[in-house]
């Protein structure tokens, strides 16, 4: 059969989340599967099936295994729109021009995998709106938390690593709660408009607009405290008298430069902002050296207020303000010690950031 070749990259590379490059420990799990008129791939935790033919001269669909990454490299490294590709029961051969190359077929047992992940039947149900909007934003990149990963409850998408907590509110509701990894909601959050989804015993499938399906591994939630950080995130909801307003343009670049000389507090770099009705003083720390700089406010506030500084976490600090330049400051008490947390606030959700004491300066 001859296939256009671009069009064949774009579907390996929609599988290409399900192939495993490190080590593998699943056999096949390195392998684009190609069967029942689609490419599959399934490394144990994602697993794709993007829908392209291979037939022979019948217009029988082919079934084979092909090392992924050896059989896309090829692809992309052949000259011309097109090329042909004749499907035998032991190797595939491929033409372009003047060249030819003829790839092995391998043992796999990868299909059966795939086939057992969904029923026969499926009940696909319509993603809520803003569904990939609130799994992009509520992702932390490198959590090395035991509570990594993104938490879907009905309405609320929910992370966490264990110093901050992203909580994003959507209009509909998933109709069953599921944990994911912070891999598999990464590919997730850049497939090509998901429409559906169906939830199985022990993975979660969505349905794309090009019928792609991508299928993630569920995390065992019964381990996930979704409860306890709900709660914690509601009893920081915005009150009157919180400090409130919208972070001047200029913070985030003193920030960065203040974290030059950051203090290292319970192994995180910080940096301490000190809030005042003229704007924000930021100050950072270590034996050799410090540094402050002063950030005057663009809107300016009407109510007076006592000055209130945090100590956090200057990365942090730069992913909330990218989240969000809205803020308010809420007051806590923790084993009898009060303390100030700061949280981001978006159109549909909050970002919540811990902080820490800074003792001595």
């Amino acid at each position: 059969m001859t296939i256009e070749r671009n069009d064949f990259l774009k579907a390996l590379k929609r599988v290409m989340p399900g192939v495993e490059t490190g080590n593998v420990i699943l056999e096949g799990a390195d392998t684009f599967i190609f069967a029942d008129g689609y490419i599959h791939s399934y490394n144990d935790n994602i697993s794709v099936s993007v829908p392209f033919a291979i037939t022979n001269k019948a217009g029988e669909n082919m079934s084979g295994a092909l090392k992924a990454k050896d059989f896309y490299d090829l692809i992309s490294r052949l000259k011309g729109e097109n090329f042909k590709l004749i499907p035998k029961s032991t190797e595939w051969t491929i033409k372009s021009g003047n060249a030819q190359a003829e790839l092995t077929l391998l043992e796999s047992s990868i299909i059966d995998h795939v086939k057992n992940l969904l029923p026969t039947k499926i009940k696909w149900m319509s993603l809520p709106d803003r569904f990939i909007e609130g799994i992009s934003i509520c992702r932390f990149s490198s959590n090395k938390s035991v509570l990594a990963g993104i938490f879907v409850d009905k309405n609320n998408i929910i992370s966490t690593d264990e110093i901050r907590i992203n909580s994003y509110k959507m209009d509909g509701e998933i109709s069953e709660s599921f944990w994911i990894s912070d891999s598999a909601s990464a590919e997730l959050s850049k497939l090509n408009n998901p429409k559906k989804y169906f939830i199985s015993k022990s993975w979660v499938h969505f349905l794309t607009e090009d019928k792609d399906i991508f299928s993630c591994k569920r995390l065992a939630q019964d381990k996930y405290p979704v409860a306890k950080i709900q709660k914690l995130a509601e009893s920081h909801a915005k009150e009157k008298g919180d400090i409130s307003n919208t972070l001047p343009s200029g913070l985030i670049d003193a920030v960065n430069r203040a974290a030059a000389l950051s203090q290292n507090i319970e192994s995180f770099d910080t940096i301490k902002l000190t809030f005042s009705q003229e704007g924000i003083e930021v100050f950072s720390q270590r034996p050799s050296g410090k540094y402050t700089e002063n950030v005057e406010w663009e809107k300016p506030f009407k109510k007076s207020f006592d000055p209130i500084s945090i100590f956090a976490d200057y990365a942090m600090i730069e992913n909330g303000i990218k989240y969000s330049k809205s803020f308010y400051l809420k007051e806590t008490t923790q084993k009898e010690k009060k303390g100030t947390r700061i949280i981001f606030v978006h159109e549909n959700g909050i970002q919540l950031i811990n902080t820490f004491d800074g003792g001595q300066e």
